[in-house]
């Protein structure tokens, strides 16, 4: 009884012979066969960049220059990721977006206490007959002496913000109203009929880069704290920072145009620096640094593209 081809995996390499487009009539000859002890066949075939490309152009997610690229089912599940981050169980903004946006180094300070915790728990997760055994993160009784004394730290923290800003008369007033309102302005003015655009926030005690990509969104900005302020408060100040935005964004819309490729769950974002720079990113399945890739250009950010 003969063998059944079950993987093939590409490998790229730039003297291959070209392969023929219909490659599995002759995929023996081609590749190099190796028997695995499964006794299962899995032939690795080598082709050339110019095969690869050939093939990622006759493939349905292969995207042209000049045209912007088809909704991905992604971009929902990112609308959906975004709401559940934002919202509370009842609708409400939750209460974790209100503190990180009101003050962000006091939210980043209650953050870090609770991902120690949350980190030390995790170490002591075990394996046991292959089945992973968790600790439960919700039961005080899980918890060492000092990891509670952070939970406790970090949950004075909060309530120490919660009465300072929140709370007046016994009665709760949402402080960042005007700040959250700038925000969905922002997102529905660079927004269109096919691809959403997310914004975000950051400060000096977060990581800009992380932050750009929280939300699943084909498009992304992120800005400092402040600058939303700015933009909120309408100064003049803001006005301008207004204006580096909105032509960054035209940059890095014009770079998800001109490229070219097959890129999966591929995002672009730009961000405002705590000094006003503007860096223009991408991100993309398998990318080889978590953050994506970056430059200081639009062109810059398309040649890398281009070479990925």
């Amino acid at each position: 009884m003969g063998n059944n081809i079950t993987n093939v995996n590409l490998k790229r390499i730039e003297d291959a012979t070209t392969i023929n487009k219909d490659f599995k009539v002759n995929l023996q000859k081609n590749s190099q066969t190796k028997i695995n002890q499964n006794n299962i066949i899995e032939d690795e075939l080598t082709i050339s960049s110019e095969s690869r490309k050939k093939m990622e152009r006759e493939s349905n997610n292969y995207k042209y220059s000049g045209a912007t690229s088809i909704r991905d089912a992604w971009e929902d599940d990112g609308i959906i990721t975004k709401n559940n981050i934002r919202k509370d169980v009842l609708g409400n903004t939750s209460l974790d977006e209100v503190m990180r946006l009101d003050e962000p180094e006091t939210y980043a300070k209650y953050k870090e206490l609770q991902a120690q915790v949350r980190d030390n728990v995790k170490k002591r997760n075990t394996h046991q007959n292959g089945m992973l055994i968790s600790y439960d993160f919700a039961s005080m009784a899980n918890f060492t002496d000092d990891e509670k004394k952070m939970l406790c730290d970090a949950g004075r923290i909060q309530w120490d913000w919660l009465q300072r800003k929140c709370m007046s008369g016994g009665i709760f007033s949402n402080p960042t109203t005007s700040q959250q309102d700038t925000l969905f302005k922002l997102e529905s003015m660079y927004s269109n009929s096919i691809h959403d655009c997310s914004v975000d926030t950051y400060s000096s005690m977060n990581d800009a880069n992380t932050n750009l990509w929280r939300f699943k969104s084909k498009f992304n900005i992120c800005i400092p704290a402040d600058v939303l302020n700015e933009i909120t408060q309408n100064s003049a100040h803001g006005m301008e920072l207004l204006s580096t935005i909105s032509l960054a964004f035209d940059n890095i819309k014009d770079v998800e145009l001109q490229y070219e490729g097959a890129l999966k769950f591929l995002r672009f974002g730009i961000k405002i620096g705590l000094n006003g720079d503007v860096t223009y990113h991408a991100n993309y399945y398998k990318c080889p640094n978590k953050n994506g890739v970056e430059s200081n250009t639009p062109a810059g950010l398309l040649e890398k593209l281009n070479n990925a």
